[in-house]
């Protein structure tokens, strides 16, 4: 296993956007610039002051010194260009090109002796992990995952583009292949599979193996953690992606989740206690207007209200049930499942109730 999983956006990349969207300064570091202007506070400097706000590649972080704000560069993107969601950030970023990497190894440490910044970006930090979008109150901060053994998100080579192959089948959008939360592995448990990384904040959590080939079982692989439990029923792939979006899609699998604007996942339809709770608490502090369950077409309808019953049991208003016709997200035109939300009657808390206890009563 290699260190922990983390995609960065390149330096090169960042200063053009960077160059697009305000004055920036050199630095005689070699690792950072500094820029006229806070997208957070709004503080500028006047009267020909230095730059107080640094952009940090190393760290792959922004940083005022005036009022100690302090964000991740697909962040300060999303606030400096105006984008609702961390995932219209990516799409921007993406048409620079490949504008990501990911890295493994050892985050470097903020309050190393070599960093004149350590003691105030050790405080901002904990404040950031305080409160990660996802974390539920009362619950601890869920363990840092290694990347698979010989994950892979370079596609030239030949296992790359075999894999690019296989995704751009199943319509996994060029954005997101280039963002660093997928990738490939061609030894290990997850051999021959696509891998989908999930994020919390800055953090990779778990990786999904799903299958390029029929001849591949299972379909999806679902690697074990914390200590031999089974972590599907803890995460939500590409929430971190659509927190603040005007409707979020509740999928099955990764590529459903994928093919629709504001698509997040839930690994199967057995809906998790803790992912009800991250998906609610999501909705809650980011605005996100709606939210709508779009399981496959073959599942027992009853089992897609017992999933937003979760969701309403956790305070999370304007729920609806996507109940789709003719294939699942990822094997119907984009544009079919947002027009199938969208003509959807909203259905009230005690209707969504009544139909879990009915699939309850079923599995009796």
């Amino acid at each position: 296993m290699s260190g922990p999983g983390r995609f960065r956006v390149r330096s090169d990349v960042m200063i053009r956007f960077l160059r697009d969207h305000c004055r920036v300064q050199a630095d005689t570091s070699g690792h950072q610039v500094r820029i006229n202007v806070c997208p957070v506070c709004g503080d500028a400097p006047t009267g020909g002051k230095a730059f107080r706000h640094v952009v940090n590649f190393r760290k792959q972080i922004f940083f005022c010194y005036r009022n100690d704000c302090l964000v991740d560069l697909v962040e300060l993107v999303r606030l400096m260009g105006g984008h609702r969601t961390m995932a219209g950030a990516m799409q921007y970023l993406a048409s620079f090109g490949e504008a990501f990497d990911l890295t493994g190894g050892e985050h470097p440490d903020p309050g190393s002796p070599d960093d004149e910044e350590g003691p105030v970006l050790r405080r901002i930090r904990e404040k950031l992990h305080a409160a990660s979008v996802g974390m539920v109150p009362g619950q601890a901060e869920e363990p840092e995952m290694d990347l698979p053994e010989s994950f892979s998100a370079d596609w030239s080579g030949k296992h790359g583009r075999a894999a690019l192959s296989y995704a751009r089948r199943r319509n996994v959008p060029e954005w997101f292949v280039h963002s660093g939360r997928i990738g490939y592995c061609t030894a290990g448990e997850m051999r021959g599979r696509l891998v989908f990384l999930t994020f919390e904040g800055e953090r990779l959590v778990y990786a999904v193996g799903r299958a390029m080939s029929d001849r591949q079982s299972p379909k999806y692989l679902f690697p074990e953690v914390g200590g031999g439990e089974l972590g599907k029923s803890r995460f939500v792939f590409n929430l971190d992606l659509w927190a603040g979006c005007s409707r979020l899609l509740v999928c099955e699998g990764t590529i459903s989740a994928l093919a629709v604007e504001g698509g997040v996942c839930v690994f199967g339809h057995r809906m998790g206690p803790q992912q009800a709770a991250k998906i609610a608490r999501t909705v809650r502090e980011t605005g996100i207007g709606e939210v709508v369950t779009l399981f496959d077409p073959d599942l027992d309808p009853r089992k897609e209200a017992h999933a937003a019953s979760m969701l309403t049991a956790q305070g999370c208003p304007n729920v609806r049930l996507g109940l789709l016709s003719g294939g699942d997200p990822a094997e119907v035109p984009h544009e079919v499942p947002t027009a199938v939300a969208g003509s959807l009657q909203s259905g009230d808390r005690l209707s969504l109730l009544r139909a879990r206890v009915d699939w309850i009563g079923k599995k009796k």
